[in-house]
């Protein structure tokens, strides 16, 4: 005897998506899912080490003494803050609006593509 289906049922196999994932499909996402938590975990055993590291040579390290003044100078050591160089750019020069127009471009297409 031929099987009497729904028409509700035929409708939702004719749907894309509505069907339940194949055995092979659904192996594969719990993989891609197993995957991602050990990778997770991973990185929070590593983060974890990197501190406690980190810590540790904190500790094994005393703290240095700030630099004194009282020592001799040498000719080679400035007594006096440096000086910020000076720079003029003139900014009406069309080389100086190309270069900015190529140092802009990339800024711009990030902000409008970000990735």
């Amino acid at each position: 005897m031929a099987e009497l289906v729904s028409p509700l049922v035929s409708i939702q196999a004719s749907q894309p998506g509505s069907q339940s994932p194949q055995p092979e499909e659904k192996g594969r996402e719990e993989d891609l899912a197993a995957a991602r938590i050990q990778a997770g975990f991973r990185g929070y055993q590593s983060r974890k080490q990197a501190k406690a590291m980190k810590e540790q040579e904190e500790q094994e390290q005393p703290p240095s003494a700030p630099p004194t003044d009282d020592g001799p100078k040498t000719d080679g050591e400035a007594t006096q803050p440096k000086e910020e160089e000076e720079v003029d750019i003139d900014l009406n020069d069309p080389e100086v609006a190309s270069a900015a127009a190529k140092i802009q471009v990339p800024i711009l297409k990030f902000q409008t593509f970000p990735h």
